[in-house]
């Protein structure tokens, strides 16, 4: 902090005036890192199938190939993962928002998702038909292997090493994947979603 500013009246910073700031409650804590992409994780264990809408994803290492999500201990999926030791991300585009949006607000407790909201179970690279499927209606597909399970508040981190990957062809330029050629739509909480505008700005 610059001498002579405070923290609540602080407006020119090297002659620039800033922007007002104002303090926002805590509980939104998650929201104020949104957008965040939407994937639909499936999962299977001792004959049960399952899919869940989920947000918190993200990439933890290069070598080896990691990919994680954070989920709440009460879900249904963290059930299936915890057994399996296995999950998927399947990427969805704008076809099916409406789909992810009624994976989101219902339990595969006691329903079939895939009935439930009609999207196609195909079998997995990895495990065929002993493991979680991929959604023929998804672009994009992660599969990969539990390495770690770390509990974290209320909720786990699924590390999981990647063991396989797909993509449709229409998705693959001169082998390399091109996610700039569909729209993926980003979650901003409740039933409202935005998409990648498919415009690449390079800088």
């Amino acid at each position: 902090m610059i001498s002579g500013e405070t923290a609540v009246d602080a407006r020119l910073v090297n002659g620039k005036k800033m922007p007002d700031k104002q303090t926002v409650s805590i509980d939104q804590n998650v929201f104020m890192v949104y957008p965040r992409q939407s994937v639909l994780v499936t999962s299977a264990h001792d004959g049960k199938v399952n899919v869940a809408a989920i947000a918190w994803t993200t990439v933890l290492s290069c070598k080896p190939p990691m990919q994680g999500f954070v989920i709440s201990r009460q879900r249904y999926t963290h059930q299936l993962v915890s057994g399996s030791k296995k999950f998927i991300f399947n990427i969805p585009d704008r076809s099916i928002i409406t789909q992810v949006v009624k994976i989101g607000s219902i339990t595969g407790r006691a329903v079939s998702k895939f009935k439930q909201v009609d999207l196609t179970p195909i079998p997995s690279l990895t495990w065929g038909d002993d493991g979680p499927p991929r959604i023929a209606e998804c672009p994009v597909h992660v599969e990969c292997e539990v390495r770690q399970a770390i509990d974290i508040g209320d909720s786990t981190l699924f590390a999981g090493e990647v063991v396989s990957c797909s993509a449709n062809a229409a998705l693959i330029k001169d082998g390399l994947y091109q996610p700039g050629l569909f729209e993926i739509p980003y979650h901003l909480g409740g039933h409202d979603f935005v998409f990648n505008n498919l415009k690449i700005h390079s800088f």
